[in-house]
């Protein structure tokens, strides 16, 4: 259920330990990403198996209740945003980005009105501003929240690595039904969300929905070494179009649990989120080069792109009609 729709500013998690991998491991369950995709073009069964992340993650998940022993959620009617009972918006920024911060509250506030909840994420040095946060504790149904980095392994805690992100989501997960998380660097234009729920709620698209492509393939901007922890399935295509990651719905779900478990072990697993250090930013030539793999790595885009493609081919391989992007204007 979603909290009141009241201000506050808080610290979120107190927590001041270094990495929160647990010593113990829980066999029973999978830490290896395992499916089963069936090829309609081919009429073939693809098996796609990655390499096994290490088991003590298994505490992770379980505080997350990414666990595949959860209850499958209860499916429900998300309501879009605009409402009391609509769903909220979570970003994240650092105090070199409050400029930015500002700029996408007074944007959501103006599109969907002052009731609507937001929830920002404090990456480093905003709550300890004074000045800042006297400005942005004027602005009602807004909360301002530490986000602990010290969460994450101290090899993954870069802002660039973005394992924050993947652990923000299994966060807001945990707390609320639904939420809309948009990057500091977004701007709406509209306000009418209705088409975009009805259509997740009905389950013609992905409940854990991107807002635009790249024009690019996942293939050409990930690194190989990540698909050998989560593999991609090809089909007949030669490249997949990555997904941005600056816009995402996303509805509690038995899928969303899915993506969320193999994305937040990921983002735990420096040779997964990060095998190897080449540029973020993505030349101009990888809309034309005839290299595969790896002109740029997309870390948290990377990982979110593959795993939600080869989901909803399994369920497509099923018979089963589903998008995972829905263009926002």
């Amino acid at each position: 259920m979603l909290l009141p729709f009241i201000y506050n500013i808080f610290s979120l998690i107190n927590d001041d330990s270094e990495g929160e991998i647990g010593n113990s491991c829980d066999e029973s369950e999978p830490m290896a990403y395992n499916i089963k995709i069936y090829n309609n073009a081919s009429n073939t069964i693809h098996n796609l198996k990655g390499k096994k992340f290490d088991c003590r993650l298994t505490s992770i998940l379980k505080k997350f209740q990414l666990t595949s022993q959860e209850e499958k959620p209860l499916d429900f009617i998300a309501e879009p945003p605009g409402s009391s009972v609509g769903t909220i918006f979570i970003t994240a920024a650092n105090l070199n980005f409050v400029p930015s911060l500002r700029a996408v509250i007074a944007n959501i506030k103006r599109a969907f009105g002052v009731k609507q909840k937001i929830v920002a994420y404090d990456l480093g040095g905003i709550l300890r501003n004074k000045v800042i946060m006297r400005e942005l504790g004027q602005i009602c149904n807004l909360e301002i929240r530490e986000f602990n980095i010290k969460q994450l392994p101290k090899n993954v805690r870069g802002m660039k690595t973005f394992s924050w992100k993947l652990l923000l989501f299994a966060q807001a997960y945990l707390e609320f039904d639904s939420f809309i998380y948009c990057d500091t660097s977004v701007h709406f234009t509209s306000n009418d969300f209705r088409e975009h729920f009805n259509l997740i709620n009905s389950g013609k698209v992905s409940p854990f929905l991107f807002g635009l492509g790249t024009y690019h393939g996942i293939k050409h901007a990930t690194l190989q070494e990540t698909f050998e922890y989560i593999p991609l399935f090809n089909g007949k295509h030669f490249d997949i179009e990555m997904q941005e990651a600056n816009f995402i719905i996303v509805k509690r779900s038995e899928f969303t649990r899915e993506i969320l478990k193999w994305a937040l072990l990921c983002a735990f697993t420096l040779d997964c989120i990060e095998p190897r250090k080449v540029p973020w930013d993505c030349p101009e030539e990888i809309f034309y080069s005839n290299r595969v793999y790896g002109l740029c790595h997309r870390m948290d885009q990377s990982v979110l792109s593959t795993l939600i493609y080869n989901a909803e081919e399994e369920i497509v391989g099923k018979g089963i009609m589903i998008f995972f992007i829905l263009v926002i204007v």
